[in-house]
């Protein structure tokens, strides 16, 4: 199993707590945080990673893939702007498989979510890590999905009635490579907008239910705060000592 890392964004509402470099290169406890999902998707059974950075950032990723000794290829974004559908694109020349995880890089969660993902049903397009959990996140920022009958009915982040919040980790199918090279070379493209371009076209789209399994994303100061500090560190500590079975941290 492949997963591809989006980790092209700047983070720039971090830029002050991150000393001016993008949040995912940024140390959390002793560990950079882009190394939190990629070590809980190694332990889960991935065994190779495309890392998708701001051009200029390679060095970092490289630093990162040594000290994890993970199977890597590091693919360099010169337009961020464009948003991570953008960043899935670019990282195609370095995917073989049929099918591939796809993790926002300040997706934060064990690995038990990873093994989830793995093993979730193949009869679909795109696979939507879908949570019940909203203790550590911003409901208000979330992107929410309804879901009816085990498939994706509606997304977007001012639903009045959803059921389960996106995750940010994806499992999609190779065919959605074809859909990606359709976006406007002139408009930002994120993976809400993939999804629901996907919904409007037809394109298969379920949910993995991750149900309460205690997860975070980092957008914010205060959730990079949450996570050092607070409650939310206990999935870090989670992350490390399931890591420390196969992996030396």
């Amino acid at each position: 199993m492949h997963a591809i890392i989006l980790a092209s964004g700047l983070g720039t509402r971090l830029m002050n707590l991150t000393r001016g470099i993008p949040k995912c290169f940024f140390n959390v406890g002793s560990i950079p945080l882009m190394a939190y999902p990629i070590l809980s998707l190694r332990v889960a059974g991935v065994n190779a990673f495309t890392i998708v950075v701001p051009k200029g950032y390679r060095y970092l990723a490289e630093d990162i893939a040594s000290s994890l000794s993970i199977k890597v290829c590091i693919v360099e974004n010169e337009t961020p702007e464009r948003g991570n559908a953008y960043s899935i694109m670019i990282a195609r020349e370095c995917i073989s498989d049929r099918e591939f995880i796809v993790s926002c890089c300040d997706s934060i969660y064990p690995p038990k979510i990873g093994e989830i993902m793995i093993k979730a049903g193949d009869d679909y397009d795109i696979i939507i890590g879908g949570s019940k959990f909203k203790d550590f996140i911003n409901v208000a920022e979330a992107t929410k999905i309804l879901v009816i009958d085990h498939e994706v009915f509606s997304i977007g982040k001012h639903l009045v009635d959803f059921n389960y919040i996106d995750t940010g980790v994806f499992k999609m199918k190779s065919r959605i490579f074809d859909l990606i090279e359709t976006i406007p070379k002139n408009r930002e493209y994120h993976l809400f907008d993939l999804l629901t371009t996907a919904l409007k076209q037809g394109y298969r789209i379920a949910l993995a239910d991750l149900d309460e399994i205690p997860w975070t994303e980092v957008d914010t100061p205060e959730d990079l705060r949450e996570l050092k500090h607070g409650k939310r560190k206990e999935i870090l500590n989670e992350i490390l000592n399931s890591a420390h079975t196969i992996i030396k941290v």
